[in-house]
């Protein structure tokens, strides 16, 4: 399991715990508004390895929250591509190391076009190969 899901996953407990407990809410509130601001560590640019994903609004749709077999099998490659369009060049390459869409290292010199059609046509090869698990 990847890093960021492994993050977003863990992030999900704390925000289901805080809404389900009332006291666990105040005290994580509390601790983290003691926390100085020079407390709070910023990630170094050069020892990111593109796992930010734009930050999200409430309900807004990140590139992590894409699963691309699943659009591709639902609505299509053209809806995946349609929903890849707007889309920054390095949450895109988080999206590729999340769902593993590059094991052979192709994408390193991608432009941003290419790494669109890149994670669209290794979702269909992914459907295909789903698809032949089941043949019996």
């Amino acid at each position: 399991m990847s890093l960021a899901k492994k993050l977003r996953r863990f992030f999900q407990e704390v925000r289901r715990e805080a809404r389900r407990n009332p006291a666990f809410a105040a005290r994580l509130e509390a601790a983290l508004d003691a926390m100085a601001p020079s407390d709070l560590v910023e990630a170094d640019d050069d020892d990111s390895r593109d796992f930010d994903a734009p930050e999200a609004e409430q309900g807004e749709v990140t590139a992590f929250d894409v699963n691309p077999a699943a659009i591709v099998r639902r609505d299509g490659p053209q809806a995946l591509t349609d929903a890849l369009r707007d889309v920054p060049e390095s949450a895109l390459r988080g999206l590729i190391l999340e769902h593993n869409l590059d094991p052979a290292g192709e994408t390193a010199a991608m432009n941003r076009a290419a790494l669109v059609a890149h994670i669209v046509r290794q979702a269909e090869r992914r459907i295909a190969r789903d698809r032949k698990l089941f043949d019996y």
